[in-house]
């Protein structure tokens, strides 16, 4: 399997080997990305979201270069990280959804930054992003530590994320730049914020039709059958949002910190998500994430904020991007130009130039049941392209099986048979670089926690 994947990562569309400038000296910026699991971009304030929700994220957008319309390849977070981390989608990289490790094949923003002689640091919160994933690719440190067991699944909490992210800062190589790779889970569900936090987004007074320990588990069944009140999906969508706004303070606790250790006077900071999450928006499945591409899920905020010698004007563009473009886009803005995979370089935009518009491909990772092992394993199951402000759907298992919507504050329906057919092609062609199918690949532990979580069966 491992030589299989190298040769897709090497194929003869594969970019040319690149031509390596200076590495990096003890004065070059520091990069820091931080991602927050589960976060649809709609949730935050700088994308017109619920007041109050996000003032750290809205200050750093205000500042930096925020992107409107970034969008995830995969609701699922194993990945939609491997996507940012080799700029590649999931025809590229390989990995469906969680439990089908990244191969050591690929390269991973982590290992690039190391050639160039940056210390690489990374903390994740929950067990789907464990180093079993393969994501821990080139970073000298790698906090996996996640001690809740939620019944589910092994996570940490947003603020325990902040200590142990700036415990590794302290055991940074000094005489090096360093990237610090934070990870926040909190976002996904079960929605269990600090109860001043529910409380800001909630009637606590409010009980809910189901009882507490059954919610989520029903909660689908109850929305389609219509038996759930609206005062009940608003209380719904206000832990949600507590769980943002935890995140978000708890990142806000990190970048002050480092702040005043004078950690980002020269420096990158990115903050997007892996995926979004569906909050009463589809019918077939009104609530989580993983079956559908619809830009509830795969929407996602973005901004990179620059300080010292890679300043960035507040700048923000309506460009469809995706998430692995975000490599390059670091890579460059750091003097690195070569592309990581097949990612774009952003930073063009900045100066007001025009970027290629491609399509942006993207597929769903659930269900399991049905997968045709004779075919790559989410072919079958939803898919759609990004192209321009157009959002095309196609699920075999709907009808119609293919739809066209427009890109704004509504997922609207559009009628455009030329562009319905021109995109079909499109994904046809992406189907056919496929790679074969995968079958999992991991511990006892993680089975079961992905077995909960929805992703086995």
């Amino acid at each position: 399997m491992i030589a299989l994947l190298f040769a897709l990562a090497c194929g003869s569309d594969a970019p040319s080997a690149p031509i390596h400038p200076p590495p990096a000296t003890p004065n070059s910026p520091n990069v820091v990305l931080i991602t927050l699991d589960t976060t649809r971009a709609d949730a935050l304030g700088a994308y017109g979201g619920r007041e109050g929700v996000s003032p750290h994220f809205d200050a750093l957008a205000a500042k930096g270069l925020l992107f409107d319309w970034a969008f995830s390849h995969s609701p699922t977070t194993l990945s939609s990280h491997s996507s940012m981390f080799t700029g590649l989608d999931p025809h590229g990289h390989a990995v469906p959804r969680n439990g089908f490790p990244l191969a050591e094949a690929f390269e991973t923003l982590a290992e690039r930054l190391e050639t160039k002689g940056y210390d690489t640091l990374g903390v994740v919160a929950a067990s789907v992003l464990n180093k079993e994933t393969g994501i821990s690719q080139g970073f000298r440190l790698f906090d996996e530590e996640t001690p809740l067991d939620m019944g589910r699944r092994f996570e940490d909490r947003a603020d325990s994320v902040t200590r142990r992210a700036l415990k590794l800062l302290q055991e940074r190589a000094q005489d090096r730049p360093f990237f610090l790779w934070v990870h926040y889970y909190d976002a996904h569900s079960p929605y269990e914020a600090p109860k001043d936090y529910q409380e800001r987004f909630t009637d606590p007074n409010f009980q809910p039709e189901m009882e507490r320990g059954k919610h989520y588990q029903r909660l689908a069944d109850s929305i389609r059958a219509g038996t759930l009140s609206e005062k009940s999906m608003d209380h719904i969508r206000g832990l949600y949002f507590a769980e943002v706004a935890w995140t978000d303070h708890q990142m806000g606790r990190l970048l002050t910190s480092m702040e005043e250790q004078g950690l980002l006077e020269n420096s990158l900071v990115a903050v997007t998500a892996d995926h979004g999450e569906a909050l009463n928006d589809g019918f077939y499945h009104p609530v989580g994430h993983g079956h559908d591409v619809d830009s509830w899920a795969t929407h996602v905020p973005l901004v990179i904020a620059g300080r010292g010698s890679v300043s960035t004007a507040p700048a923000r563009f309506e460009n469809s991007v995706k998430l692995s473009d975000l490599g390059s886009t670091l890579l460059s803005m750091l003097g690195f130009k070569e592309a990581l995979g097949r990612g774009q370089d952003l930073g063009p935009l900045t100066q007001g130039e025009e970027i290629e518009s491609v399509p942006i491909f993207m597929e769903a990772s659930k269900p399991k049941r049905g997968e045709d092992t004779t075919r790559w394993n989410n072919i079958g199951k939803e898919q759609g392209i990004v192209d321009g402000k157009t959002l095309f759907i196609s699920n075999p298992r709907m009808r119609p099986t293919r739809r066209l919507f427009s890109l704004g504050d509504k997922q609207e329906a559009l009628e455009d048979e030329q562009t319905l057919v021109r995109l079909r092609a499109e994904l046809e062609k992406w189907n056919e670089r496929a790679p074969p199918h995968r079958t999992e690949e991991f511990s006892d532990e993680l089975h079961e926690a992905l077995k909960a979580l929805g992703y086995l069966e």
